[in-house]
């Protein structure tokens, strides 16, 4: 059973992590994932992460420590399948980011950018932009984003 404790407009779910996909532990809200970010809730874990000394320790940890979110929606299970409810959110991955405080700061101030952090490697960011909520214009959506923060900003 999921349970839901949102204060945002922008639901999501929350698995423990990759391995565990099959229903996801709750639903949470954008403000929920600020303040996990923020406060450094997965803080051990993404050290362990950043530490691992092999590719095969990184994935491992990756994917069966680090909880993780479907933050273009609600879902029954981590699958297009599975979608309940779009969140009108999208995440954009910037992998391997030359001059990262720069990029970062640049970034932040962007007009679609609703929030953005450094990713639990520590070498690429996360960009969250508010979208359509629109199962079917999802794909375009993206498509389109990547393209403006490769030609804005060459990430």
């Amino acid at each position: 059973m999921a349970i839901s404790f949102t204060n945002s407009e922008y639901h999501f779910s929350l698995y423990p992590n990759l391995f565990t996909v099959d229903q996801p532990d709750y639903q949470i809200d954008i403000n929920q994932l600020y303040e996990a970010i923020r406060y450094g809730y997965a803080r051990e874990t993404i050290e362990k992460l950043r530490a691992a000394d092999t590719k095969e320790a990184y994935s491992y940890i990756k994917k069966s420590q680090l909880p993780c979110v479907t933050l273009s929606g609600t879902f029954a299970q981590r699958s297009s399948k599975g979608l309940v409810a779009h969140s009108g959110l999208i995440q954009i991955d910037v992998d391997n980011v030359q001059n990262f405080q720069s990029s970062f700061a640049e970034i932040c101030k962007d007009d679609y950018t609703y929030l953005c952090f450094q990713s639990p490697g520590g070498k690429g960011l996360k960009c969250v932009v508010k979208i359509n909520p629109s199962e079917e214009t999802h794909l375009q959506q993206f498509y389109a984003l990547e393209r403006y923060y490769l030609d804005k900003f060459k990430l």
